[in-house]
């Protein structure tokens, strides 16, 4: 199974980059897109739910796997940062740390919660023991090319943002199936935020200290936010039983 997984992974990851005209270099601002289907459905159309719907018919199904735009754009600018060298390039690490090794490994645990992945993988891992087959596809149409029978849109988002007196971490994600007509048969939604927490006089001028408080937060929120998602989607999965 872990094979499997680290397969769809990696064509997930392939799926995930396309350019944008406005580059963002960390992974910073609210979700560049409020509704999941941002993109990926005909114009003018919006979902119905599906009617008659039971979790016992995705038995034996093909299910494709494919990324709203928030996700590709989370995937995007997370892989810019951390697999494309946009971490050691920004202005701060250039300037202010003379030692770029030691300073990436006191963020890797901001890096390795951030990774979108983490949460693709464990909806991935909710959602195999009740289907016949998971595949990505990078949009609607090349899914149903590929012979699918029911379409999972996965919606994510991490980013800091600034409101006029504080400054906040936020993460949602999401999981929308339809089925062969575009029909909702369900959905869930998670999402978690913080107030970033601002290290004290006394720590203020120590690298570690920030690079605590971003480890911690987003570990904190992140997780929360996956759990409510998968523990919402297993609650879909099983009410056939």
């Amino acid at each position: 199974m872990s094979r499997i997984i680290a397969l769809l992974l990696l064509s997930l990851s392939f799926l995930c980059f396309p350019t944008h005209a406005k580059e963002k270099k960390f992974l910073t601002g609210k979700a560049p897109h409020a509704s999941a289907y941002e993109g990926l459905l005909p114009a003018g159309m919006t979902v119905a739910p599906a009617t008659g719907f039971h979790p016992s018919q995705l038995q034996g199904k093909r299910v494709a796997l494919v990324p709203s735009a928030n996700l590709n754009e989370w995937a995007r600018v997370w892989s810019r940062v951390y697999e494309e060298g946009g971490f050691e390039s920004h202005w701060s690490s250039r300037l202010i740390y003379r030692d770029h090794e030691k300073n990436r490994d006191r963020h890797r645990g901001y890096e390795n919660n951030t990774d979108p992945r983490n949460f693709t993988e464990q909806v991935i891992q909710a959602l195999q023991p009740h289907v016949g087959e998971i595949f990505v596809a990078e949009d609607l149409p090349h899914a149903r090319d590929a012979g699918a029978d029911y379409y999972l849109i996965l919606d994510g988002w991490f980013g800091l943002y600034n409101t006029v007196w504080n400054s906040w971490f936020h993460t949602h994600g999401g999981v929308y199936l339809l089925d062969e007509a575009l029909r909702q048969a369900f959905s869930v939604h998670g999402e978690a935020k913080e107030k970033y927490e601002t290290p004290s006089l006394m720590k203020s001028w120590s690298p570690n200290a920030y690079a605590e408080i971003m480890d911690r937060q987003s570990e904190k929120i992140t997780r929360e936010m996956t759990d409510k998602v998968i523990s919402d989607m297993q609650r879909q999965l099983i009410r056939s039983h």
